[in-house]
C-alpha cells in the first residue's frame, strides 16, 4: 500500500527523471540504485533496503537541488 500511495506522483516523476538522465552511464547508475532496493526487499533484508533507499533519496534530492540551481 505504501508504494501504491506514490503511484500517481510516480507516473509524472519517473518520465521526467528518466528524461534528465543524459547519458547511458547515468541511466545505468539509476537502474543499479533501484536494483539494490528491489534486491534487498526481495531478500527480506530491511537494513539493506533502508540503506539503499536512503542512498537513492539522497542522490535524487541532490540532483533536484543541482537542477534548481542551474
Amino acid at each position: 500500500q505504501i508504494v501504491r500511495s506514490f503511484e500517481q506522483m510516480m507516473l509524472i516523476a519517473i518520465p521526467k527523471a528518466w528524461a534528465g538522465r543524459a547519458s547511458e552511464a547515468e541511466r545505468e547508475e539509476s537502474l543499479a540504485l533501484h536494483r539494490e532496493v528491489a534486491d534487498a526487499i526481495a531478500n527480506r533484508d530491511p537494513l539493506r533496503a533502508r540503506e539503499a533507499m536512503e542512498s537513492h533519496f539522497a542522490r535524487s534530492i541532490g540532483e533536484l537541488f543541482h537542477r534548481a540551481e542551474s
